[in-house]
């Protein structure tokens, strides 16, 4: 048996903004907007692919040091919230869902470069 679903993806856009703050030729400071759009939408959306439109909202550091540079970074990112609302073809399974969904990311490395 062959199925095939109908995903109905469209092309998306990313918005991003950011700044960058030097702070005592030892530290730079970020702070950064992003929006990432969906591909589906609530007509296509299913529960293989509950995806939606994302916010992010990011902060970093970096220390100038004599070794090198430390960065640190952090991100937290919503989702906007989702429903799934799914008949199979044959009428015997239904799912309907609500998606509410978010991450923290939280990133450090250190940088050194040899002359």
């Amino acid at each position: 048996t062959h199925i095939s679903i109908k995903e109905g993806f469209s092309d998306t856009n990313r918005y991003a903004v950011g700044i960058n703050y030097d702070y005592l030729d030892q530290w730079l400071i970020r702070f950064g907007f992003a929006h990432d759009q969906t591909p589906t939408n609530n007509q296509y959306r299913n529960i293989r692919i509950p995806d939606s439109s994302r916010n992010w909202y990011c902060s970093g550091v970096t220390k100038k040091t004599s070794f090198g540079s430390i960065d640190t970074g952090y991100a937290f990112v919503k989702m906007k919230d989702a429903t799934v609302n799914e008949m199979s073809d044959t009428g015997l399974f239904s799912a309907k869902v609500d998606y509410k969904s978010y991450v923290h990311i939280l990133g450090i490395q250190w940088n050194y470069t040899w002359s």
